[in-house]
């Protein structure tokens, strides 16, 4: 028999004996550890990937990330980082922050954090911001129309404006608008 089942200070977990290693424990804190003997989370999956499903019509498995706390400015995430760390060098990923206690309603951030440092990426960091109204900002986390880019764009290809408003094109200068 390879495997038993052990424990040792601070932990208990499924050991082989023939590489004399923890395939799976739970620390004394209720950290489980995949892959690992030290995890640094309270689920730390290591050398592996994770596979969630389930046979069902309509939605299947997902997975969910939340905050208790409704308040303003509360955010989830997704993070990415390319370390060892999980506590720094998280350059990027998808923030979702509450506007208020509105029922888990709140705004949607991709964040990229391309400084040298081990700072994580943040809110203000967003690349790109879908708000709860369906605005869509890139370079802004304001976006007040449909969609809002800050700075230049370059549409390699057709672009297409419709309107049912005789004007079509605008054009503003110095905070007016004029007909093109």
């Amino acid at each position: 028999n390879l495997w038993s089942m052990g424990a040792q200070s601070g932990l208990m977990g499924w050991y082989n004996r023939s590489t004399s290693y923890y395939a799976m424990v739970i620390k004394d804190a209720g950290d489980v550890g995949i892959g690992t003997s030290a995890p640094g989370q309270k689920l730390h999956v290591n050398n592996g990937n994770i596979r969630v499903e389930k046979n069902a019509t309509g939605l299947g498995s997902f997975i969910s990330v939340g905050n208790t706390n409704e308040g303003t400015g509360n955010t989830s995430a997704y993070f990415f980082g390319n370390t060892s760390s999980d506590t720094g060098y998280m350059k990027g990923g998808i923030i979702y922050e509450t506007l208020s206690t509105t029922h888990g309603r709140g705004d949607m951030h991709f964040v990229q954090n391309s400084v040298a440092n081990s700072a994580n990426a943040t809110v203000s960091d967003s690349a790109m911001t879908i708000l709860n109204s369906g605005n869509v900002g890139v370079g802004t986390v304001s976006p007040t129309e449909k969609l809002h880019v800050a700075g230049n764009a370059i549409v390699a290809g057709s672009l297409l404006l419709q309107t049912d408003n005789a004007a079509g094109l605008l054009f503003e200068r110095g905070g007016s608008y004029t007909d093109g």
